[in-house]
């Protein structure tokens, strides 16, 4: 079953945060594109873009072809934090597997990142993923470490 994004950023709340982090939810009709989270981690400020697409039954189907693709307006948004020298994330979770890409990567790729497969996303452009179902704590820790540095 396909993953929906605020059980993503409830999962993600749960595992990785320490009571003196924070990590919230940001609607923002104002700015186009701007990450679904906003965080702070360790003293490190950054952004989380979460998508939770179905994986397509082919393997080598894009992962957002049939829908909720990275919009432009999103992909934009990384590429000015990333030459900012901010922090920004794209987070991919989908019912197999997770995966975190840097904002940087995400502005390379341009459109392209909604033309590829999961398997390539993962294994190619992701700085960090994990098959489901996640038990080993160090996993999550790994993830914490990442988010909480910036991505050069």
């Amino acid at each position: 079953m396909k993953p929906r994004e605020a059980n993503v950023y409830a999962r993600l709340k749960e595992r990785i945060l320490r009571p003196t982090d924070r990590f919230e939810r940001v609607e923002n009709g104002l700015v186009t594109g701007m990450p679904d989270v906003n965080y702070c981690i360790a003293g490190e400020e950054g952004w989380v873009e979460i998508k939770a697409p179905a994986e397509p039954v082919r393997a080598e189907t894009a992962l957002f072809g049939s829908g909720h693709p990275v919009k432009i307006e999103q992909i934009n948004w990384l590429h000015k934090q990333h030459m900012a020298g901010g922090i920004a994330w794209l987070f991919i979770a989908t019912e197999r597997r997770l995966m975190l890409i840097a904002g940087g990567t995400v502005a390379a790729l341009e459109r392209r990142v909604n033309e590829l497969s999961a398997e390539t996303l993962m294994r190619k452009h992701s700085r960090w993923w994990a098959e489901m179902p996640v038990r080993a704590p160090e996993v999550w820790f790994d993830l914490r470490e990442l988010l909480a540095r910036p991505p050069r």
